[in-house]
């Protein structure tokens, strides 16, 4: 499947802000607006999710155990490998990690 020309999520979001000012007034009804506004709040949600957040590195209280990561966004822990905490859902920076 393919997309065609694509612009970046925050891009897309400022986007969507600015041509609200633009429809014809005679489709601005509250419905309209109201339904407008939950789509961009879940645009600004996703968006918002998709920026990656570095991990929080943790020394285990017993040495054997060594250095462990939890996710940036809600805390749950994590392995290295994983791009995605499996609990937010939040994208994970490992580049930040030193």
């Amino acid at each position: 499947m393919s997309y065609g020309l694509m612009m970046g999520g925050q891009d897309a979001v400022r986007c969507l802000e600015m041509y609200q000012d633009n429809f014809p007034e005679e489709i601005k009804t509250e419905e309209f607006c109201d339904e407008y506004e939950r789509v961009l709040n879940r645009v600004r949600y996703e968006v918002d999710r998709s920026i990656p957040v570095p991990p929080k590195k943790q020394e285990a209280k017993v040495k054997y155990y060594g250095t462990f990561y939890s996710c940036g966004e809600c805390g749950a822990n994590m392995d290295v490998y994983q791009k995605f905490c499996w609990k937010c859902g939040r994208a994970i920076n490992w580049r930040s990690v030193k």
